[in-house]
């Protein structure tokens, strides 16, 4: 195992996940203002 692939992995994953989080919120808050 490489930990550095392990790594990326996770920077990628922690900022993918916020910014999936934000778009929920947004929809969240257009269905019901």
């Amino acid at each position: 195992m490489r930990p550095l692939q392990f790594n990326e992995g996770d920077h990628v994953f922690l900022k993918v996940t916020p910014m999936l989080n934000l778009r929920g919120v947004f929809k969240t808050k257009k269905l019901c203002p």
